[in-house]
């Protein structure tokens, strides 16, 4: 893997994500058979022309959600963009680890707050929990960030834009 890939993929050291094949993840090779998986590449498109605020894709699995993701991370990281990708629960993971060895988890923190573009994927897969919600709202005030929540009952799917 490039250190680029590193960068962006690998940040959490031992609590990366488990896809790494998410690095050949690309725009042009998300496959959109229904309507609002057009539009959602449509939006993922625009957000990886100009990466600012915050976009939000959910919807239940299998959707595409984490392929939009990965592409909008690998197109923004080919233009020497940087940004952090992980899942939801490897962040939680990691930060909780921090604290359990008695680490701060502060350079993780840090990252995930300075990094250009932070890319969130599964938020609503796991119950949350008062460290989980630390966590978010340490980072809920960044400039730029991309997530996928899973919703498994939501009779919607999409994305959108704040």
């Amino acid at each position: 893997m490039r250190k680029d890939q590193q960068n962006c993929y690998n940040w959490l050291g031992a609590f990366i994500s488990d896809d790494l094949p998410l690095v050949e993840s690309t725009l042009d090779s998300f496959k959109r058979p229904l309507k609002w998986q057009e539009k959602a590449y449509n939006a993922a498109r625009l957000f990886a022309l100009e990466p600012n605020g915050t976009i939000i894709f959910y919807g239940p699995y299998g959707t595409g959600k984490t392929h939009l993701l990965a592409a909008i991370t690998n197109e923004l990281r080919l233009r020497k963009f940087s940004s952090r990708f992980c899942v939801a629960a490897k962040l939680h993971q990691a930060v909780a680890e921090c604290h359990k060895s008695g680490e701060d988890a502060y350079r993780l923190m840090y990252q995930a707050i300075t990094a250009p573009l932070l890319v969130i994927d599964d938020v609503g897969a796991s119950k949350l929990s008062e460290s989980r919600l630390e966590t978010y709202e340490t980072i809920r005030w960044r400039p730029s960030q991309v997530e996928a929540q899973h919703e498994p009952d939501c009779r919607r799917d999409g994305w959108r834009r704040l």
